[in-house]
């Protein structure tokens, strides 16, 4: 079993990614001191705002954050995205936020995606990806990449590549219960 679950990790390692007012965008992003400050509009469109510092995570909404790093044009992270949808329709306490790499894109053409792909959770683009990944201490350049925080916003785990559903759901319900 292990080496099933190894072997199917391996193939759905995602896509490298070396290359440097709706919502579901992005409308600031700010250094305040040592303090990365991102606003966003959430399903509900309402504004939320992300304090991010040193694998700190904090919001102003006081739960869980599923941070998931992805690109429009990698397989692997288009295939979780269905994963994460109906992850986040289970665990509606749980924020699932999602934040585009090295891909600019126009509104119209992120709002298109969105739509296509009927994600359930707000999405980050444009913003500068890669002061969130120094201030998270993420110095890896894949897509898709996942990082999860409690609700505290300390670092719980995290995920490299698309990873099988049934895992992801383990450790989020191991930190419902935790919390």
């Amino acid at each position: 079993m292990k080496k099933l679950l190894l072997i199917a990790t391996l193939f759905f390692l995602g896509c490298n990614s070396d290359t440097p007012q709706e919502k579901n965008t992005t409308i600031q992003t700010q250094k305040t001191s040592n303090i990365l400050v991102l606003d966003y509009y959430d399903a509900n469109n309402s504004l939320n705002v992300i304090k991010l510092s040193k694998k700190t995570f904090k919001t102003d909404i006081n739960k869980p954050v599923f941070l998931n790093f992805f690109s429009t044009r990698c397989k692997p992270c288009i295939a979780q995205m269905y994963s994460l949808k109906s992850l986040q329709e289970k665990y509606k306490d749980i924020e699932f936020i999602g934040v585009l790499v090295n891909q600019n894109i126009s509104d119209a053409s992120l709002k298109k995606f969105v739509s296509k792909m009927d994600l359930n959770y707000p999405i980050i683009a444009n913003a500068d990806v890669q002061k969130i990944k120094n201030e998270l201490g993420l110095k890896i350049n894949i897509t898709p990449i996942s990082m999860v925080f409690d609700s505290n916003g300390d670092y719980y785990t995290h995920y490299l590549g698309a990873v099988l559903q049934e895992l992801i759901d383990l450790d989020l319900s191991s930190l419902t219960k935790a919390q």
